[in-house]
């Protein structure tokens, strides 16, 4: 198995990674946005906290009330590695100010 080698570029890159989508979908004319990460992880290749915080922090993420929730599993086909999942939603305009939250 080879590392993905734009790996970081494509998570944290404000201007061309998933750091960018969240400034994209800020700007969304929406009520709602969400952005949900999907990572297929190795014990030799993981996604790491410090990788997910550098993400946000390109994002800007602390700028906006997002809500967040994470989750993993195995991947049932080769030993120690994994499915992980993030998922972050927030809600824009006067939804915001109002603390409203999509449904589930």
């Amino acid at each position: 198995m080879n590392a993905n080698k734009p790996y970081l570029k494509h998570l944290t890159s404000a201007t061309e990674g998933l750091a960018k989508d969240f400034h994209k979908a800020c700007a969304a004319p929406a009520s709602h946005v969400g952005i949900l990460l999907v990572g297929f992880e190795t014990p030799r290749f993981p996604i790491s906290a410090s990788d997910i915080d550098r993400m946000k922090h390109n994002a800007g993420y602390g700028q906006h009330a997002w809500s967040e929730h994470t989750d993993s599993w195995p991947d049932g086909m080769t030993h120690g590695s994994k499915v992980s999942v993030w998922f972050w939603w927030h809600a824009l305009g006067s939804n915001a100010a109002a603390g409203e939250q999509p449904h589930p």
